[in-house]
């Protein structure tokens, strides 16, 4: 695990991981809420508008696999998917009152976002090569770093509260 540490970008893969984590993590909580604040008052409408971003990171994973697979080119791959992800939130925050623009927005967020997952697993395990039996120990570390962009406050998102709590 020593040998994993001691390679240059081991713990700027960690923080990648992380960023993409916190990024997922906010789509997965916050699109239904940013759908609804847009002014969609129906649950039903809120949960197919939802579902497009997921849609579009699903399309944009074959899509984008098939072409890293054919390219190799595997850093620039996951970095433009970041960025995609990123002008997406951004441009969710623009059009936060505008239900169509902003729907778009979450599709570029979730084709960025959701599809930068599997890409960026391919880079681990090029990094690590040389570290030997340490590269199991480095992959965990990295999956440690970005489950900690996951991670939820406590009773956060819990429904066992009641009022007098």
């Amino acid at each position: 695990m020593l040998a994993a540490l001691k390679i240059p970008g081991f713990l700027t893969l960690g923080l990648i991981y992380f960023l993409i984590q916190v990024a997922s993590y906010g789509l997965n909580f916050w699109a239904p809420q940013l759908i609804r604040s847009a002014g969609t008052e129906s649950p039903v409408m809120i949960g197919l508008l939802t579902a497009i971003p997921y849609i579009c990171g699903a399309i944009s994973m074959v899509v984008i696999g098939r072409l890293s697979d054919a390219s190799g080119e595997r850093r620039k791959f996951v970095a433009g998917l970041v960025a995609v992800g990123a002008i997406g939130f951004f441009c969710a925050g623009i059009f936060a009152n505008h239900t169509t623009f902003l729907i778009v927005a979450l599709g570029l967020l979730g084709a960025g976002i959701i599809a930068s997952i599997p890409s960026f697993w391919t880079l681990p395990p090029k990094l690590l090569a040389g570290a030997g039996a340490g590269a199991a120990g480095g992959i965990a570390v990295i999956n440690t770093l970005g489950q900690f962009g996951r991670h939820r406050q406590p009773g956060h998102g819990r429904t066992d509260q009641g009022p007098d709590r």
